[in-house]
């Protein structure tokens, strides 16, 4: 291979690639996610306990994970996050896969709690000793 062609032979290979797709959000910051694309994933869902993102992006190759957990996020109809084997209507999720679902997010959400509360811990004191520095 001629070494002044080897950026254009690599470029030139057929990969799939995903273009982000960008995200529209609120005032407050938050993410907001179209109802019908939405409304989508659930009829994707229907039937299909379980299906992994991999699973779904085969089935809609532009969405990518980010934008497929954020629909997930965005009610109480997909059961979904840590501790789950991937996506299902809550419907028909099992009642044990919904309880664990529901704990690992609330102890997921303690975790980040203590952190947050000791990044401010912190924050105070730091600047307490830069206060008695002056």
């Amino acid at each position: 291979m001629n070494p002044s062609n080897a950026i254009t032979d690599c470029t030139q290979m057929d990969l799939p690639m995903r273009l982000r797709q960008k995200r529209v959000r609120d005032a407050q910051g938050n993410v907001v996610v179209n109802p019908e694309t939405v409304a989508e994933l659930k009829g994707l869902l229907r039937k299909r306990a379980g299906i992994t993102a991999e699973g779904l992006r085969a089935l809609r190759p532009a969405w990518d994970d980010r934008h497929i957990r954020e629909m997930a996020s965005s009610t109480l109809e997909i059961v979904s996050g840590p501790g789950t084997q991937g996506y299902t209507l809550f419907d028909e999720a099992e009642d044990a896969e919904v309880e664990r679902a529901a704990r690992k997010l609330m102890s997921q959400g303690r975790k980040m709690f203590r952190k947050g509360a000791g990044y401010l811990r912190k924050l105070a004191l730091r600047k307490k000793l830069r206060e008695e520095i002056k």
